[in-house]
């Protein structure tokens, strides 16, 4: 795959997001969805995307009078199942273990929090910042500079 065709999945998958609005839905939780359950299930080119993306748009614009029949709660079950299997269970185990920095640790909770107390814009916001913040602190913390003063043989830290 040449280099400049890297990112149109994700480029398609903008522009099927901005045009889900058009007709009511939320795309980026589908989209993210859709492509964890291909993953899940063994897709591994890139058919397997765009006929899960034509059945979404048949579904979508042909049976949406089916769709509406469909519970809620089967759909939340459905969302639920994917979020168990999205979920990196070994991160747990790194926790507790203490095997990752602890202010990753924090990121991870943090996130995992912030996302299903509020959404998960909120979450990933929260974690960035709070990422940031630890970078800098620790990138600042390891750069020692020594001043050496004219006329005075001592060096300061």
């Amino acid at each position: 795959t040449p280099s400049w065709m890297k990112h149109l999945e994700c480029v398609a998958q903008g522009i099927g997001n901005s045009v889900s609005g058009l007709f009511m839905a939320l795309g980026g939780d589908a989209m993210i969805g859709q492509s964890t359950v291909n993953v899940l299930n063994g897709a591994k080119g890139r058919l397997s995307a765009i006929t899960a993306s034509l059945c979404v748009l048949l579904f979508v614009v042909a049976a949406s009078p089916v769709i509406e029949i469909v519970p809620l709660s089967g759909l939340a079950g459905i969302l639920f199942i994917v979020v168990i299997h999205c979920f990196q269970w070994h991160s747990l185990v790194l926790i507790a273990r203490r095997k990752i920095p602890v202010y990753e640790s924090c990121t991870i909770v943090l996130v995992t929090v912030f996302a299903v107390v509020y959404n998960l814009a909120i979450g990933v916001g929260v974690g960035v910042l709070w990422e940031s913040v630890c970078r800098a602190w620790i990138g600042s913390a390891s750069r020692i500079r020594a001043l050496a003063v004219p006329g005075d043989d001592k060096v300061r830290r």
